[in-house]
């Protein structure tokens, strides 16, 4: 609670350090009272903090983004999203690797969209080359989320996702046009 105040106040480092001590000896206290090994109880509780903490970094990041520190707010709402994916990543079954690749790609076309509708928003209020770049990374973002999961070439693919992207916003072939 009192990282999150520090965070909105101006001071976002030690804010941040706060809440992750926070979580940090949350999970050790949780995982005192739990059965079995110590150790692994506190990397489970810890993978639940992160699977809690992702999201609300997010969310600082967004409400940075609106206070005016555009980049640093993108960063927390991505930093926000990877967190989200480890902690859920842990609780799944198979490799561990490939869970957050799964978590991380699931994020990815949650997270590119929104990315491309600030850039919309940056553009309208004449930030346009900020703009204008954002909304290529949201969808360069979306497309390596869709095609993370696709079989074949990966570089093909995001290729793929972002022509299907380019059809569906763009009816009319644009490129005949020239």
């Amino acid at each position: 609670m009192i990282g999150v105040l520090l965070v909105i106040t101006g001071h976002i480092l030690i804010g941040i350090s706060l809440i992750i001590m926070g979580a940090a000896i949350w999970a050790t206290g949780a995982a005192s009272g739990d059965e079995g090994d110590f150790i692994q109880n506190i990397l489970t509780r810890l993978s639940e903090a992160a699977a809690v903490i992702g999201p609300l970094i997010a969310v600082l990041g967004v409400f940075l983004v609106i206070t005016g520190h555009i980049l640093l707010g993108v960063a927390f709402i991505i930093a926000g999203a990877a967190l989200w994916a480890v902690g859920k990543a842990a609780g799944d079954e198979g490799d561990f690797v490939e869970n957050i690749k799964t978590r991380l790609s699931e994020a990815a076309v949650v997270v590119g969209p929104l990315i491309a509708v600030l850039g919309v928003l940056l553009v309208i209020m004449g930030n346009i080359l900020m703009g204008i770049s954002f909304i290529i990374a949201g969808a360069a973002i979306w497309a390596g989320g869709k095609a993370a999961g696709d079989e074949g070439d990966f570089i093909q693919n995001i290729l793929t996702r972002l022509q299907e992207a380019d059809r569906s916003y763009w009816p009319m072939d644009c490129h005949k046009l020239a």
